[in-house]
């Protein structure tokens, strides 16, 4: 259940308040970040971007009661975007590779 209070605070940038928020949901976040990642570097990165959105966006959010729903969303998506930035990075060096490869062997 989620604080009133500590939301109303939170939407009123207080930083004490949303990591009250936080705090009974972190592990949760993280594992929910490392089943996409597998990687754990990778996941925290993800969290820590997770809750600077969070914490941009919290205005968005109307009823504290959606609060866990709304940040593990945010959360899932950043992972997909993580996932597709690299996917896009991983797949433009190989192209690159097979590029100076084939001029390497006259190709």
């Amino acid at each position: 259940m989620i604080d009133e209070i500590s939301f109303k605070r939170a939407k009123n940038k207080d930083a004490e308040s949303f990591y009250k928020l936080l705090e009974p949901i972190k592990d949760r976040l993280y594992r929910t970040a490392f089943m996409y990642m597998k990687n754990e570097d990778d996941a925290l990165d993800c969290v820590h971007d997770s809750i600077v959105k969070a914490i941009q966006s919290i205005d968005s959010l109307r009823e504290p009661q959606y609060f866990n729903t709304w940040i593990t969303r945010i959360t899932i998506n950043t992972c997909k975007d993580n996932l597709r930035k690299s996917k896009n990075t991983i797949s433009q060096d190989t192209v690159e590779f097979e590029g100076i490869l084939a001029i390497m062997m006259g190709i």
